[in-house]
C-alpha cells in the first residue's frame, strides 16, 4: 500500500503487549471502550445494553481477563515531485 502509494525506504514495527484485568467484566468493559466504535455501530442502540450484559457474563464465564493487543507501524519517505 505504501509502495503503490509512492514511498520509498518502508520499514515496518510491530508492537505487541497484553493488558491484564483482575476480572472478565473490567476485560470486556475495556475491549469495548477501545474498540466500540467499531462494534457498537453495529447494533440497534436499544440492544446494547442487554448484548453487553451478555458479553460481560460470557468473559467472566470463560475467565477472559487478558487482552493481547498489537498495532502495526509503517515509516517511508514519501519523494519530492
Amino acid at each position: 500500500m505504501f509502495a503503490k502509494a509512492g514511498y520509498t525506504d518502508i520499514r515496518t514495527r510491530t508492537l505487541t503487549w497484553q493488558d491484564t484485568f483482575p476480572d472478565g467484566k473490567k476485560a470486556y468493559d475495556f475491549f469495548t471502550t477501545t474498540s466500540a466504535c467499531w462494534w457498537s455501530s453495529k447494533f440497534p442502540p436499544r440492544k446494547l445494553p442487554e448484548i453487553t450484559h451478555r458479553n460481560q457474563e460470557y468473559f467472566k464465564r470463560k475467565n477472559i481477563f487478558r487482552i493481547t493487543q498489537d498495532i502495526i507501524l509503517v515509516y517511508g519517505q514519501k519523494p519530492m515531485q
